[in-house]
């Protein structure tokens, strides 16, 4: 077998080899980073409405908080864990902590809290945590 016949079996091998590997490769890249452009459009809104809700009370402005259990079961979908249930538990944490147990003080323009913020903000922190960004 002379030199040019072994470059030609060689590159005939790493062909056969290289296109499907390389293939694989790409496709398994690219569903990736679908995965990660998903789990951010669910995780990015819901984070956003919890940073502007803990803000709001950090000022001592009570918004109603905007985050629902819709939203939250959508992005349990996405997390594709077995047990959800440290996110659902979050999720009820804030859920309670944000019923009104403060007193509310409404003015024409404003709302003021006149009580401690410190279980709501805890609970929504905690469940700003469990909602990461990819």
């Amino acid at each position: 077998m002379t030199y040019s016949d072994c470059v030609a079996t060689i590159a005939m091998i790493v062909a056969a080899i290289a296109v499907p590997a390389t293939g694989y490769i790409s496709y398994y890249f690219a569903i990736k980073g679908e995965k990660r452009k998903e789990w951010n459009q669910v995780s990015i809104p819901i984070r956003e409405k919890l940073i502007s809700h803990i803000d709001d009370m950090r000022r001592g402005e009570f918004s109603h908080p905007e985050v629902k259990r819709i939203d939250i079961l959508r992005f349990s979908d996405i997390r594709k864990k077995i047990d959800n249930s440290d996110l659902m538990t979050a999720f009820d944490e804030f859920e309670s902590s944000h019923r009104g147990e403060e007193v509310l003080i409404k003015t024409s323009k404003y709302t003021f809290i006149a009580g401690d913020l410190s279980k709501p903000i805890g609970a929504s922190e905690k469940l700003l945590s469990l909602i990461t960004r990819k």
